[in-house]
């Protein structure tokens, strides 16, 4: 897809976005939250989700379309245990997080800590982020992201927001650290049911060569099942 289709999508998308409760939907990377950036929200006990997401370059080159497989079950009241895998690269990885408290406000704040790619050789990320819903249909969440890659640790910031659609769509945006560095991601969600989830995200809006896993423009496809065990 050119670059002009891009933005003519993102204005489409600003335009229909005008209202849905918050589930708990897979980020790219397979914990819950938003498109890369995980939030506060975790799954129930026993409650569960399975996801693919089709990744495609918006460049001209000749990359292959990226397939990622994940799954995420709530094991413990506020511990959630998934993994994620994709098919361009070997084995599958760990991720793991913990709800540690809330408020008693009517719309209370969330905390988060958890460790995305265990069992990665060369990438693990460990986070805390906070959540919070401001009204019907705004919600915040913000994050401190410490990225482990080849023997070094880099700390950024992470900044999400959802906007609820109707009881059909929610929009959702990003931006996420990468070696001190940034990439802003935009999309939207469409329920089909309670327990389908479809999504459309655009990764690396600014179309810069900054990101190892996202290193330009893409668009990503997705679909999620959740349900009770």
């Amino acid at each position: 897809m050119c670059k002009l289709n891009i933005k003519l999508f993102l204005i489409f998308l600003l335009v229909i976005f005008n209202t849905l409760n918050i589930v708990s939907s897979p980020t790219i990377g397979g914990t819950t939250g938003l498109i890369l950036m995980p939030t506060a929200d975790s799954l129930n006990y026993k409650e569960f989700n399975l996801a693919s997401d089709w990744l495609v370059y918006s460049g001209d080159n000749d990359n292959d379309i990226i397939w990622k497989y994940k799954a995420n079950i709530g094991v413990f009241n506020g511990l959630e245990i998934g993994f994620v895998g994709q098919n361009n690269k070997e084995g599958v990885f760990i991720n793991i997080k913990y709800y540690l408290l809330s408020d008693n406000t009517k719309n209370p704040i969330k905390v988060a800590i958890g460790i995305d790619n265990i069992s990665s050789y060369d990438k693990t990320d460990t986070y805390m982020v906070a959540s919070k819903r401001f009204n019907k249909k705004i919600s915040g969440h913000f994050g401190f992201l410490v990225d482990i890659a080849g023997g070094e640790a880099n700390s950024s910031l992470m900044l999400g927001a959802e906007y609820l659609i109707d009881d059909k769509f929610v929009a959702v945006a990003d931006l996420k650290g990468e070696e001190s560095k940034y990439i802003f991601n935009l999309g939207t969600r469409y329920f089909l049911n309670d327990n389908l989830l479809l999504s459309l995200f655009i990764l690396n809006l600014a179309d810069q060569d900054i990101s190892v896993e996202y290193p330009e423009t893409m668009l990503a496809f997705g679909i999620s099942w959740t349900d009770f065990l």
